[in-house]
């Protein structure tokens, strides 16, 4: 008896442990369930075990109570295991109830003196067999309370036989025919207790073994499916491994910025590991009603993009941000999708796109005519492509913004100057010889009239406007773009026998559209305007600069009197020829660094140095010195500007070294950067790189721009200048209330510093000009800039903006703008 109950405990222990590591591993709840089976199994056996060994009634009395619960946990634990290995749907029900019946029962066993089994008359008997050995047994009438766990067995056992035949429909025969088998040895062994309890039957307790067995035949089937799906798992590990190295290289590929074959490469390694009839990338909607492809491959080649509705497909699920797999019968389930029929597909695999917030707006899907049962490792591999997808995607989307912000105008939306720059670049290389290109550049009569008449507000509604109707009137033939402030540049192509007509066309519906009144608001505002045209060969476009001679004509039509049209004529080009001749050597003494920095001190307010701003200045060997206000907006113009900046920060690198070097610690150091620098998307990292080189740290420099200088690409100047704060450069805004910007915008940008233009300063001797200023330290102050008053004359200019609240001073009453070694002997001067 013992070595039996022992063989029985631990052939259970073993088949449980297994069985329950592979229920964990697979996720399988039926396993689970059945290792906690086989661990009742044990404690039924060994609570049998001691009731057969015990020598007084009441221990016997309750060992057997305990060994009627373990009979009865079992019921619901095998109804469950099995109904979910069947995937019977109404399982966790069927559960329920027998777990009802179940739980009243128990109940009564333990309020009853004597176990469920019996009646009141027990008795101890003690048996003796060959086999067995020595052991005692309980014997007395059956209690009436017993039949109804009898009744709960046998429908246990009558929904055992159903799980064994969907089993059998299952595929599963063999499970089926062992379940069948260990029901009727469990009937036979309860028919083997009901004999031993009425003492017909010198016979130990066998009620475990039916279990027993079908352990251990379950446990030798996992381990047979384990070597089976041991040789699929190497082939599958192979083919994922194959995949996974296919994605590395096209992670590594994208990388290239000029990776435009992406998405090709991608659905084709999909297609080399899946062989799917069909796989491709699509964009839902903003209704989410249907789907468009933007590429899709049919038996690996790329096939015509096609559109469906979303409605009664899989994609429908996809679309609502889940995964969807279904590996066999699809077309059945979604019996609306038309598609899947015609196609003949059978299996469906659907991963969402999702956007920054969790959202679908894309899904990529592979379509399979024969039935495909994705490994949870190519599950997650699937995921992982359609995640690189998405951040494909989003970054494409991205860069379009940034192109979209660099490229066109904020407030109109029409191409801006860069853009217009770019156009007429490509317009050279792709018309025809023979063709003149036309540039119109129009700007409005008076625009700063209408600006201080109305105000800023009414000034930008008329030219946002404007910028509509001129974005109505533009077309494949003509392009027009917002060249800068009030001016627009207005571009088409024309043959030599029709040029002049065109241009008296195009001029009369242009000043028709400028002079037609604006309705903003309540007011009705009419304006005029004036334009500049040139007309070029493609040949010459580029190298003749049309924009700048446009610019000429337009300053001709003004001084003529506004109003016209003035084309461009060889006449009007000696001014531009010495611009030319000029940019020529500027660009020269930006190569070899012949221009030079000086420096006009900042003081505070007790005449202590707490800065200068870094000033470039031109001598030239023919033309002498050349005042900044001409040769930088030749820079601007001609492409040096760059250059011209990191020629600047340069200097000024090398310059505050010398400085230290004679006991000269200036906190900071002012550059002025160009809207051109800002607009330039390389700017950040190389004017970090430039004062690197030098040894410099971005919190020594404090970079000035004007405001006129970023309202043209006001987003686009927010995010640069976010990007050189974070570096630690200081923001100044320069020559603040004299450009388009508005005091709204002054809490959007990422500023430090905002200087107050001589302008203002020289005006406060009025009371309406001291107004002015002291309005703008209280804002400067409530936003917590710093401030810095330009143009600080006389003593009194300083005694009033300090009684006011300014910070800093820079201006002719401290000094004038000094060479390097002045700046170091001003600075060090016992005066100072």
């Amino acid at each position: 008896m013992n070595a039996f109950y022992t063989a029985v405990i631990t052939i259970n222990l073993i088949a449980g442990l297994s069985i329950l590591i592979s229920g964990l591993k697979e996720d399988y709840r039926h396993f689970k369930t059945f290792a906690l089976l086989c661990f009742l199994c044990i404690a039924y056996t060994a609570i049998t075990w001691s009731l057969h060994l015990s020598i007084e009634l009441q221990n016997a009395l309750f060992y057997s109570k305990l060994q009627f619960v373990c009979m009865l946990i079992a019921l619901p634990l095998f109804t469950y295991t099995f109904g979910t290995w069947c995937n019977v749907k109404k399982t966790n029900q069927i559960t329920l109830l027998v777990t009802i019946c179940v739980f009243i029962i128990l109940i009564l066993n333990f309020i009853s003196e004597t176990p469920l089994r019996f009646g009141k008359e027990v008795e101890l008997v003690f048996q003796s067999s060959p086999i067995w050995g020595d052991f005692v047994t309980l014997t007395g009438n059956t209690s009436p309370l017993f039949y109804s766990f009898q009744s709960v067995f046998v429908v246990v056992a009558i929904l055992g036989i159903w799980f064994a035949i969907k089993l059998f429909n299952k595929a599963s025969k063999l499970v089926g025919a062992m379940l069948t088998l260990t029901i009727l040895g469990q009937l036979f062994a309860n028919w083997l207790g009901a004999k031993i309890d009425a003492n017909d039957l010198s016979l130990i307790y066998v009620g475990g073994v039916p279990f027993t067995i079908l352990s251990i035949f379950v446990m030798l089937r996992l381990a047979y499916s384990f070597k089976l799906a041991k040789i699929d798992i190497d082939i599958e590990r192979k083919k994922l491994n194959d995949l996974k190295q296919d994605f590395f290289e096209l992670a590594k590929g994208v990388s290239d910025p000029n990776s435009n074959d992406f998405f090709e490469r991608m659905l084709k390694t999909l297609y080399s590991f899946t062989q799917s009839k069909v796989i491709f990338i699509g964009m839902v909607n903003e209704h989410q009603k249907s789907v468009k492809t933007t590429l899709a491959l049919s038996d690996g080649e790329i096939s015509t993009n096609f559109e469906y509705e979303l409605a009664g497909t899989p994609c429908q699920e996809v679309s609502n941000n889940e995964v969807c797999v279904y590996p066999d019968k699809v077309a059945s389930l979604f019996p609306e999708d038309h598609l899947l029929e015609e196609m003949g597909i059978v299996s469906y695999i659907g991963l969402p796109l999702l956007d920054e917030q969790g959202n679908a707006y894309g899904l990529l899907v592979l379509l399979h005519t024969q039935e495909f049962s994705p490994s949870q490792e190519f599950r997650h591999i699937l995921g992982i492509f359609a995640s690189r997808a998405s951040a494909e995607y989003r970054r494409q989307s991205v860069e379009n913004k940034l192109q979209q912000m660099a490229y066109y105008d904020y407030a109109t939306r029409l191409p801006n100057r860069a853009r217009l720059i770019n156009y007429l670049e490509e317009l050279s290389s792709s018309v025809d010889k023979q063709a003149q290109i036309v540039l119109f550049l129009i700007d409005i009569d008076h625009f700063n009239y209408v600006n201080r008449k109305y105000g800023k507000d009414i000034a930008d509604a008329l030219i946002r406007e404007l910028g509509v109707r001129l974005l109505n009137y533009s077309s494949s033939e003509i392009y027009i773009a917002r060249e800068g402030g009030d001016e627009f540049a207005v571009v088409f192509t024309a043959s030599i026998s029709s040029i002049h007509g065109k241009i008296a066309v195009q001029w009369e519906a242009l000043k028709s559209i400028f002079e037609a009144p604006f309705t903003i608001g309540k007011r009705m505002i009419s304006v005029t305007c004036s334009a500049g045209v040139i007309s070029s060969n493609a040949k010459d476009l580029l190298k003749n600069n049309i924009v700048s001679q446009a610019g000429i004509a337009l300053h001709q039509a003004k001084a003529k009197g506004r109003k016209q049209c003035v084309k461009f004529e060889e006449t009007l080009a000696s001014e531009l020829d010495h611009d030319r001749a000029l940019v020529v050597k500027l660009q020269k003494a930006i190569a070899e660094e012949t221009l030079f920095v000086v420096y006009q001190p900042k003081h505070n307010k007790t005449g202590e140095i707490v800065g200068a701003e870094a000033l470039v200045r031109w001598i030239d060997s023919e033309e002498g010195f050349v005042s900044p206000d001409n040769f930088i907006p030749l820079a601007e113009s001609n492409g040096l500007i760059g250059e011209l900046t990191m020629f600047v920060a340069r200097t000024v690198s090398r310059n505050l070294k010398h400085m230290e070097s004679k006991g000269v610690l200036l906190p900071k150091v002012s550059v002025n950067i160009s809207a051109l620098d800002i607009n330039n998307l390389g700017f950040v990292d190389s004017l970090e790189a430039e004062i690197a080189s030098e040894g410099l740290k971005p919190n020594q420099i404090e970079l000035e721009i004007t405001e006129t200088g970023i309202i043209d690409s006001f987003d686009l100047a927010i995010i640069q200048l976010g990007k050189l704060r974070d570096k630690g450069f200081s923001i100044a805004l320069d020559d603040f209330g004299t450009g388009y910007s508005s005091l709204s915008y002054l809490d959007s940008l990422p500023l430090d510093v905002l200087k107050i233009d001589r302008s203002f300063i020289s005006k406060m001797q009025t009371k309406r000009g001291r107004a002015m200023v002291d309005s703008i330290i209280s804002i400067a102050k409530i936003m917590d800039f710093k401030i810095v008053a330009e143009g600080t004359e006389s003593e009194q200019d300083v005694a009033e903006l300090v009684a006011m609240g300014c910070d800093t001073f820079q201006g002719y009453f401290f000094s004038k703008p000094l060479e390097l070694d002045d700046f170091v002997a001003y600075c060090t001067a016992p005066s100072v």
